[in-house]
């Protein structure tokens, strides 16, 4: 598995994930060093498992977003299992991948 605990991993070539990989990533907070992003200077595509958990201690309180993976390139795929905290969602935009908590009754919006 490729886990991600805190800090950038950074590729220079092309990061595939298929049915065989899991991706997990610990969030501590929304801050610099409170996550991982994979930061690829190409393309991604996704695919396999996408696991969340919590650091001990941190609860989130809604409304926050992690930004997991960016690319120089293209962006194709979704993970095609999430293993999500209740209530999170995981947001594919052109921008990158997301990890969102929603506040109850809000509406994500990423620009």
């Amino acid at each position: 598995p490729l886990a991600l605990v805190s800090g950038t991993a950074e590729f220079d070539r092309l990061v595939t994930t298929n049915a065989l990989c899991t991706t997990q990533v610990t969030l501590a907070g929304t801050g610099a060093g409170d996550y991982a992003t994979v930061a690829v200077n190409d393309s991604v595509k996704l695919g396999g498992t996408l696991t969340v958990a919590f650091a001990v201690g941190y609860a989130p309180s809604g409304g926050e977003l992690w930004k997991i993976v960016e690319g120089t390139g293209v962006r194709t795929g979704t993970f095609a299992v999430e293993n999500l905290p209740e209530n999170f969602k995981v947001v594919y935009t052109t921008d990158g991948y997301w990890i969102a908590n929603p506040a109850l009754g809000t509406t994500i919006i990423i620009r």
